[in-house]
Formats: structure tokens, C-alpha cells, sequence
């Protein structure tokens, strides 16, 4: 009895491992070549919105003022909503030219509830397009009016490329940690749309059509909003797409942000996926719906050091396995998933990754690894608190 359920456990956690291996794979094998251009027609003129959720971002302000200024100099208006403030934000928001929004709840904190306060805002005055920006992000003209028209030509949510800008000269852990942001948010988002996925939302360069975002339930204290919208614009069948030639920069971040901040996401994400992985799965099977399918089995894949510790445990296992019945069957699997994941990660980074992550940096990887696990035992063991906080960047004065 005990070496059935050790043979049935042991075959539920392979083939876990083994699915989210393919799952991964696929998407950045499909994804790591750029063989478009992209284009927008621009028909009538659009009204635009920026919406900027602001927690004492009042240096950040300070410091995009002429971007500020230059996108409202094209008509595009920029809502500031300075939620639970203690700095200056609202005042240099205002000085810059911005709308802005004044939010104090100490009970409701968080992005989605300033989110909703500045769609209540708009209200009066509805834009054909509201764009939501992180107040530490930059966007150019030609990628906001790209995801804009994109939004109002598909009627669809629109998501941009949210990069942090290569910081080659960052300690080798912060080079590591921004090449795991450019697979996750670009080569794996441009995977999932040439296979026919929906877009992960990802929080930032974000364009909706105002029908779409006057309808939705912002204002909840989920600390990944983004992924949680995203997941339920599939489960209404209003799939988000991703525009790979559109871009939204942010500075990279320090040692102590990048850990509040992965903290942060990375917990949300972790607790998401547990709640709808298998759900949105079975769920796209009984619809016979795709998109909803392969949201699931991307839920079901967890970040990037999570995913090779499974595959060591994976090794380890296939090894017991084969010393055990002498069967080569299930350790060359697992040979050739782990080698497929090594090469389609190295080619992600030898073809565009090289910028954000320098060769050196590799010997740095079990120190990542390390501080990724520590990471996670702290959020189990300590039960962190994950709230929005603002993230500290590098600054490039």
C-alpha cells in the first residue's frame, strides 16, 4: 500500500513538473524573435487619459516633469491620484499640469483602490482611452499612441512591453533579476501571442477602451491587481493583447527594492495561481475555449527560480527512480526537459537578454538561487507583509 502511494505521488509531482517545463518552453521558444514591425492606423483623433496611481513618488514626479509636460503639450491628459501620501506628490503632481486626485483611507490602501478613484474622476469627462502608468514608468509618444489606437481599433485591452532599462553596471543580482523581468514580460508575453494566448496584464503600459475600464471592479486590496484583472478579462471573454513594438520603461531597482518588490509580486502571483491554476485549466477545457485553457497552464508555471528548483528536485527524483528499477525511460525525459529549459533560457538571453544580464553575472546564479529561496522561506515561515509600497529605483541623475 505505502509503494502504491509513494508511486502515485511520485507521478502527480513529475508530471506537474514536466507539464510546466513544455508550458515554458513553448512560450519562450515562440517568443524569442521579434519578426514584426508594428503599425497603427491613425484614424480620428482620440481622447487620451494617463492614470497614475502615486504613493510618495513626489522625487519621481519631480524628475519626469518634462515628459509630463511634453504629453500634454500632444493633449493626452495625466490623472494623478495621490493615494494615502505623506510627501509633497499632490503638489508636484499639480505643478507639473497633472489632474490631480487626493485619496486618505488608511483602511483601504492599495493600487486598485487608487486605480478606481481616478476612473471615478474620469467619470465626468470619459476619454476614449485611459492608459494606466506607474508614476515610476516612462512611455514615449509613438508606443502610448500605438497601445491607444491598438486599444480603440481591436476594442480590447492593450498591454505594452514593461521593461527596466539595462543597468550593465548593477550588482550581478540585479542584472539577474531584470533579465528574469525581460523573459517573463516580453520574450514569454510574445510566446503566449503567436500561439494564440491572451496578454498578462503586468501593471504598466496598460491601454483600455473606456467601455471596458467604466465596468470594472478596481478597488480591491489585491497586491497584483494587474494579473488578477487580467485573469478575470478572460474569464469574460475579453481578452487582453499584447503590443510587442510598444515599450514602458522603469529605472532598474536597488538590492533592497528588487526584494521588496519580488516579495511582493511574487507571493501575489504565488497565492493566485493556487486559487485559479487548475480551475481556468479545466475550465478552458469544458468551454473549448484556448485562451482561458492557457491562461491556466501559465498560472500554473511559478517564477523562474521556483521552476528550476522543482527541476533539481526533478533530477533527483529521476535518479532515485532509475537506481531503483534500473528503467532509463523517465530520467531521459527529465534529462532532455532540463536541457530544452537551459538552452531556451540561454538563447533568450544570447538573442536580446545580453543588454540586461552580462556573461559574468552567470557565476552569480546559486547566489541568486540562494537568496530566491531565502526569499520564500520568509514569506512562509514569516508571513511578510506584501503591501503596496513604493519600490525604491536606481536613479540616473
Amino acid at each position: 500500500m505505502v509503494a502504491i502511494v509513494s508511486s502515485i505521488i511520485y507521478v502527480v509531482i513529475i508530471a506537474y513538473i514536466a507539464i510546466i517545463d513544455c508550458v515554458y518552453m513553448i512560450e519562450l521558444v515562440f517568443g524569442l524573435f521579434k519578426y514584426k514591425n508594428s503599425e497603427y492606423l491613425a484614424g480620428a483623433n482620440l481622447s487620451i487619459a494617463i492614470l497614475m496611481p502615486a504613493h510618495n513618488e513626489q522625487d519621481t514626479l519631480s524628475r519626469s516633469e518634462n515628459l509630463l509636460k511634453s504629453l500634454q503639450e500632444n493633449s493626452v491628459r495625466i490623472v494623478v491620484v495621490a493615494d494615502n501620501c505623506t510627501d509633497a506628490t499632490a503638489e508636484v503632481a499639480a505643478s507639473a499640469g497633472c489632474e490631480v486626485v487626493t485619496r486618505r483611507d488608511s483602511a483601504l490602501r492599495g493600487k486598485g483602490f487608487a486605480l478606481a478613484a481616478g476612473v471615478d474622476h474620469l467619470k465626468d469627462s470619459p476619454p476614449d482611452v485611459v492608459i494606466i502608468l506607474d508614476a515610476d514608468c516612462e512611455i514615449d509618444m509613438v508606443s502610448l499612441l500605438l497601445i491607444a489606437y491598438r486599444a480603440v481599433d481591436l476594442n480590447r485591452v492593450v498591454q505594452a512591453a514593461y521593461l527596466f532599462r539595462p543597468d550593465m553596471k548593477g550588482p550581478t543580482l540585479i542584472q539577474i533579476s531584470n533579465f528574469a523581468f525581460f523573459v517573463k514580460n516580453l520574450v514569454r508575453q510574445r510566446g503566449g501571442a503567436r500561439i494564440g494566448a491572451a496578454a498578462i496584464l503586468t501593471g504598466s503600459g496598460v491601454a483600455f477602451p473606456w467601455r471596458l475600464i467604466s465596468t470594472l471592479d478596481l478597488g480591491t486590496p489585491n497586491i497584483v491587481e494587474d494579473l488578477a484583472l487580467g485573469v478575470e478579462l478572460v474569464q469574460r471573454e475579453e481578452y487582453p493583447y499584447f503590443e510587442e513594438g510598444a515599450t514602458v520603461w522603469s529605472e532598474a531597482s536597488t538590492l533592497a527594492g528588487t526584494q521588496v518588490q519580488r516579495s511582493r509580486w511574487e507571493s501575489g502571483f504565488i497565492k493566485t495561481a493556487a486559487l485559479l491554476a487548475v480551475p481556468m485549466v479545466m475550465d478552458g477545457f469544458r468551454r473549448r475555449n484556448f485562451k482561458i485553457f492557457w491562461m491556466g497552464m501559465h498560472l500554473a508555471v511559478p517564477p523562474l527560480s521556483i521552476l528550476l528548483a522543482l527541476n533539481y528536485l526533478y533530477i533527483i527524483f529521476s535518479l532515485a527512480r532509475f537506481y531503483y528499477d534500473h528503467k532509463a525511460i523517465l530520467l531521459a525525459i527529465c534529462l532532455i526537459l532540463n536541457v530544452g529549459i537551459f538552452i531556451s533560457t540561454f538563447l533568450a538571453w544570447a538573442i536580446d537578454g545580453r543588454s540586461y544580464m552580462s556573461g559574468s553575472a552567470l557565476l552569480a546564479l546559486p547566489h541568486y538561487f540562494l537568496s530566491k529561496m531565502s526569499l520564500y522561506a520568509q514569506l512562509v515561515f514569516r508571513r511578510r507583509s506584501v503591501g503596496w509600497v513604493r519600490t525604491e529605483r536606481s536613479r540616473k541623475d
